[in-house]
């Protein structure tokens, strides 16, 4: 398994197993977004993850459940990166990003389109205390340009309350995490760890507010190539939701569950797969968020 274990942070929920259409993209480079962050990368070394994010579905939550039809189909697709390079076994820099996506909503007669770039950034995890047990000190700084910040889709639930969908807000974005970790052996060639994180998000745009973000994770890894995790996230606002961007780029509230599956067919490559959603969640797709992608580490 990579220096910390694979995971993924996505916004979308999952109120039930809908249908979903997945759409593919061409294959690149992946890398595995943050979770179980407390482990760094050893000097020298550098993971990767690249994965095709796809949402598409017609229900949203607008304050919680239940969730509402919206009339249309809304879709978005986006490729994501995420990279690691230790500099030193207790220092990582970290690469995470959104380069490109492609969202759309047919629904009343109308079929809107747009791409856009979500957020890139850069960033660090500064780890200590050797051994088992972990904790680490992570910081990322990311931009979300205006391109593709556009309404492909508006409209008013059954209960009244309007809403839109824009795929991207574009924002300077400071987040702070103290990450804890720990890792045991059971069972032959099988180990496993527990992880939990608790930061804080600022925005510059007032419209998205600041808010507290939270993780806690179980994982698995086999000998046999497969890692597995089950993890749970928050996020929650600090400023009141007083607009319903249901794609989750707005200001939105939620509190999420996930199962990752990655299986290393190789020492140093591996294919991946997650299903993120909801317990709760407001302002905020109500359909299953699935990723697809590759990673690859450095011997």
């Amino acid at each position: 398994m990579s220096a910390h274990p694979p995971t993924s942070r996505t916004r979308q929920p999952w109120p039930m197993l809908h249908p979903l259409v997945l759409m593919f993209a061409v294959s690149v480079w992946w890398t595995t977004p943050v979770s179980a962050g407390a482990w760094n990368q050893q000097a020298g070394k550098l993971y990767s993850k690249v994965w095709l994010h796809s949402v598409v579905g017609g229900l949203a939550y607008i304050e919680a459940a239940p969730s509402e039809p919206t009339g249309g189909l809304y879709t978005d697709l986006s490729l994501n990166v995420y990279m690691e390079y230790g500099v030193v076994d207790s220092f990582t820099l970290l690469l995470v990003g959104r380069p490109i996506g492609w969202a759309s909503y047919n629904g009343d007669g109308r079929y809107n389109q747009t791409a856009y770039t979500g957020p890139i950034g850069l960033g660090f995890r500064w780890g200590w205390l050797p051994g088992r047990f972990k904790l680490a000190l992570e910081g990322q700084y990311n931009y979300a340009p205006p391109l593709g910040e556009v309404r492909v889709g508006e409209g008013t639930v059954p209960s009244g309350r309007s809403w839109f969908f824009a795929p991207t807000t574009s924002t300077h974005r400071l987040q702070a995490e103290l990450q804890a970790g720990y890792g045991f052996g059971f069972g032959k060639g099988y180990n496993g760890w527990l992880a939990a994180h608790a930061g804080f998000r600022y925005n510059s745009r007032p419209s998205l507010g600041s808010a507290v973000l939270g993780l806690l994770q179980f994982g698995v890894n086999m000998p046999f190539g497969l890692v597995l995790d089950l993890h749970f996230n928050l996020y929650l606002p600090l400023e009141p939701i007083t607009t319903y961007n249901i794609s989750g780029a707005g200001n939105t509230r939620y509190i999420g569950y996930g199962l990752t599956a990655s299986y290393w067919f190789t020492k140093f490559a591996a294919v991946t797969l997650a299903v993120e959603g909801v317990v709760l969640a407001w302002a905020n797709a109500a359909t299953p968020a699935v990723m697809l992608g590759f990673e690859f580490k450095t011997p």
